[in-house]
Order: structure tokens, then sequence, then C-alpha cells
């Protein structure tokens, strides 16, 4: 057999294709044989490492180049995302809550803008319940002074006085008469 295909099993394997100042794969001398063997192993992980880091970098690059897309996409339908973008309120909502990304932080600025709205709404729904509360109540104090009871609502077409009260003197007339006319029957 050959010398140089000979293999000593008990000896430290020894990497012939390294340099023994340690700079990286050297060509040795002599005929083919493992010493090249070693070499080709060395430059085709150097060439799968440098293919692995290209591949990686353009699939950062696709990445970014996708996600940019994407924004734009999502802010030519949401025409408020880019001035909030621009304003530094997205930024701020994500310093906030960093799980947020931008997407996140533009709905969750939505979410705070419908809540002001839905309070203002509410706001003006007390204040109208308030407003209707009190024309009920002077109504229904109206209604007692003309001496309907209670909460009852003044029957104006049962009473000519009260239907035309133009006929008798005006509103204020009659109510002064039927006032007067209680105090009476009262013994006041």
């Amino acid at each position: 057999m050959d010398a140089q295909n000979d293999v000593d099993a008990t000896a430290d394997p020894v990497d012939l294709a390294a340099s023994p100042r340690g700079d990286g794969p050297v060509a040795p001398d002599g005929p083919p044989g493992a010493a090249w063997d070693g070499l080709l192993r060395g430059l085709e992980e150097k060439v799968a490492g440098l293919v692995e880091n290209g591949l990686t970098r353009l699939g950062n690059e696709l990445d970014t180049a996708n996600r940019l897309e994407a924004e734009a996409a999502f802010a030519a339908g949401h025409p408020d995302f880019a001035e909030l973008k621009h304003s530094g309120r997205l930024t701020a909502i994500r310093r906030d809550n960093p799980l947020l990304d931008e997407v996140g932080a533009y709905f969750a600025a939505m979410l705070e803008r419908e809540r002001e709205a839905v309070a203002a709404r509410l706001e003006e729904a007390s204040l109208a319940a308030e407003k209707r509360t009190l024309e009920s109540l002077r109504s229904r104090r109206l209604a007692a002074t003309l001496g309907q009871g209670q909460g009852a609502a003044p029957d104006r077409g049962g009473d000519p006085e009260l239907s035309e009260p133009g006929r008798f003197g005006g509103m204020n007339t009659v109510l002064a008469r039927r006032l007067a006319a209680r105090r009476a029957a009262a013994g006041n």
C-alpha cells in the first residue's frame, strides 16, 4: 500500500490544511490526497459561511422591504397613521408599552381617541337627560298647581280656561284665579 494513503489511528489527528501560524488553509505540497481533502473541506466551510451570511443579509433586506411596503399600504388605508407617526405619538405609546409595534401603537391611539369621543357623547347624553328631567319636574309642578295631582300631565283639552287661556286674560291670570280659589276653599 501507498505510504500516503496509510492512516495511523493511534496518532493524534493533524489538520494538514491549517497553517501552523493559524491564518487559514495552506496549499499542501505533494500529490492529491488527505491534505487536499482537508483544504477543500476548509474552503467549502468558508464558502458555505459566506453564502449563509449573504443569504441572511439578503433575507433581512427583503424583510425590511416587505415591512416598509406593508407599512405604506397600511398608511394608505389609515390616513391618521402617518400623522401620528410624524407627531411622535406612536413612539410615545411604544415607549410606554414596548410590546407594541407601530401598528399596535396606532390602534392603541385610535382606542384612546374613541374613548375620548365616547366620554364626550356620554357627557352630552348626561346633559340631555338632566334637561329632560328638569323639564319633567317643571311639568309635574305645573300639573300639581293646576290641580290635576302629582305627576299628571295637564289636560288642556278638558278645561276651556287652560285650553284657551288667551280668552280668559292669559295663563298667569287663569293660574292666579285658580290659586285664589284654592286658598279661599282652604280657608286661608
